[in-house]
């Protein structure tokens, strides 16, 4: 049975969402979210609730631009938003969801994102009807919250490159509720076996280093065969990189050399930027370490690589 809570302070939202899987976390399970596998959800949900990591920038500058986003679609389509203050959950799964605004009368949810120029033209697909298809960890995103919520219209409206909005409608595809309910039942089942999904160690890397920070210096295992064929592996890699570094570190220098004075180099698949980058004076940090500086940089040359993307 679907639950309405209303929020009352940043740190209830955050305990609501911990022991539910949440509409910004469904695409994970589908092997689809673009910062997040199902074995690190899996392990992050096993456990306590971990302290909030800080916003990013981008992060920040969206929360800034959701009310100026919302503003403007409620003109456009000539109803009044209203800002949601509730989080939804159905209980028997264990599926949660938040929103941004949903229409006053309560029939349509309208899902804020923000998005660079670039992004928006290599990841967001523009359909015909001034319609467009959205990266799918959004579209399935999207599909999570109408399956929680029960309300089955939702408009994603993104502000493109802090001066453009776009609109498009979308409605709940059941086949796709029933998938994602599916899905979540089947997380929660496995994690209450102790079962974690496999990990994949390209995705993975960095978070399971950091959960393995424990050394017991006196312990040594015996390598077997299949352990051994990854540390000679490992080994040859980095020899490979260190080469490639030299080889790297060699070529930028040569092109700089060539390109004397200028800041950008044209070639037919984009731009090579390669004009100077800002000093550093350092910076003064924490009590303990008044009048220290760290950090120190001089002046130098940059290369930066930009793709030209085609129009459609």
């Amino acid at each position: 049975m679907l639950e309405k809570i209303k929020i009352e302070s940043r740190d209830q939202w955050l305990g609501l969402r911990h022991p539910n899987v949440n509409s910004t976390e469904i695409p994970a399970l589908y092997g689809l979210h673009p910062r997040m596998t199902e074995y690190e959800l899996w392990h992050k949900k096993a456990g306590p609730l971990a302290p909030e990591e800080p916003p990013t920038e981008d992060m920040e500058m969206g929360l800034l631009h959701e009310p100026t986003v919302a503003l403007v679609t409620g003109r456009r389509l000539g109803v009044n938003l209203v800002r949601s203050d509730v989080y939804m959950q159905i209980p028997e799964i264990r599926l949660g969801s938040s929103f941004d605004y949903f229409f006053e009368d309560g029939e349509t949810i309208v899902e804020i994102k923000t998005t660079s120029e670039r992004y928006f033209h290599s990841h967001w697909k523009e359909l015909h009807g001034g319609e467009f298809e959205a990266p799918i960890h959004i579209e399935i995103q999207a599909q999570a919250q109408m399956a929680v919520s029960g309300i089955r219209k939702l408009i994603i409206a993104v502000m493109v490159g802090g001066q453009k909005i776009y609109l498009s409608r979308r409605v709940l595809d059941d086949e796709v509720a029933r998938s994602i309910m599916e899905y979540v039942t089947r997380f929660w089942a496995n994690l209450k076996a102790g079962t974690p999904p496999p990990p994949d160690y390209r995705r993975d890397g960095d978070f399971i280093v950091s959960r393995m920070r424990d050394v017991n210096a006196g312990e040594t295992i015996v390598a077997d065969e299949a352990l051994t064929e990854k540390v000679a592996a490992f080994i040859s890699l980095r020899a490979q990189n260190a080469e490639c570094e030299k080889n790297m570190a060699a070529l930028r220098a040569e092109i700089i050399d060539t390109a004397k004075t200028a800041s950008r180099i044209v070639v037919p698949s984009g731009v090579l930027y390669c004009g100077k980058t800002s000093p550093s004076k350092g910076t003064t940090v924490t009590q303990e370490m008044v009048g220290t500086v760290i950090g120190v940089r001089g002046g130098g040359r940059m290369l930066r690589y930009s793709p030209t993307i085609e129009e459609e």
